[in-house]
């Protein structure tokens, strides 16, 4: 008997194929997206209705210069200057301060005085 010789099978390589782009996907560009802004809330003094009668937004409209909805009452941050200072021992001497205070939460809701008085009620 003839001796017959296994012959092993070898592996096959396969031929590395690089992938193209189809016509399809080829022509889409990428767009860049905008980037999301923050809008900062803004307060208006000037109510409609609420002015005539509400002496909170009386007094702010007679002092301009003071923001209510950025004013720390406590004292967290530690960086009121003098005019803010002058402006809340105002409130403290017509006794608003505490309604001030609520507006200013009031107003971080919905930054209206119109609605921010009807919420107060």
């Amino acid at each position: 008997m003839a001796q017959k010789k296994k012959e092993t099978a070898k592996p096959v390589k396969k031929a590395a194929v690089k992938k193209t782009a189809t016509a399809k996907t080829a022509t889409k560009k990428a767009v860049p997206k905008k980037p999301v802004t923050k809008q900062s809330k803004v307060v208006s003094t000037r109510s409609r209705a609420v002015s005539a009668t509400d002496p909170l937004v009386q007094f702010l409209e007679a002092n301009p210069a003071f923001n209510l909805l950025h004013y720390d009452f406590y004292g967290y941050q530690g960086n009121t200057s003098e005019n803010d200072s002058s402006v809340v021992a105002g409130l403290k001497k017509l006794g608003l301060e505490e309604q001030a205070k609520v507006r200013q939460r009031l107003l971080r809701v919905w930054p209206d005085h119109t609605v921010a008085a009807k919420l107060e009620q």
